[in-house]
């Protein structure tokens, strides 16, 4: 049986495996994406963030380094790079990149039935959700 490549047309040898194949190469084509740190994943070019929160961040090996990630904007009055959702006032922007300061409601208090439950539950036998007995090998 007689097979022959789709890239070069000679018989012998499928594209795949084409020793002709660089000689259809895109000569203009180049690999854009700079060389690897070895300081960050190879594939995602992402680090840790230096202030020790565990969030990633792009890495100076990242092909978009240079580039804002989505959610940023410059705000137009005061050119502080800020999330796409603040719409403070300047002066008053949640800067990009620093952890929020969580300023919701207050914790509710816990209601007479949640309360009244809580009690119960340290009441049953065993102590364990259900009223379920001790295990033998866990005295009280």
């Amino acid at each position: 049986m007689s097979f022959t490549c789709h890239t070069c047309g000679q018989p012998g040898h499928y594209a795949r495996e084409c020793p002709n194949a660089t000689h259809f190469t895109d000569p203009t084509a180049s690999d854009d994406k700079p060389m690897w740190c070895g300081e960050c994943d190879r594939r995602t070019r992402l680090r840790d963030a230096p202030d020790g929160t565990g969030r990633p961040v792009r890495c100076q090996c990242h092909p978009l380094s240079h580039k804002p990630l989505p959610h940023h904007k410059t705000c137009p009055n005061c050119h502080v790079t800020t999330v796409s959702w603040d719409n403070s006032d300047c002066g008053k922007h949640h800067e990009a990149g620093q952890p929020m300061v969580y300023a919701g409601p207050p914790r509710v208090p816990d209601s007479e039935w949640q309360a009244r439950s809580r009690v119960q539950a340290s009441a049953r036998p065993g102590g364990f959700p259900g009223g379920l007995p001790s295990p033998p090998e866990y005295p009280r």
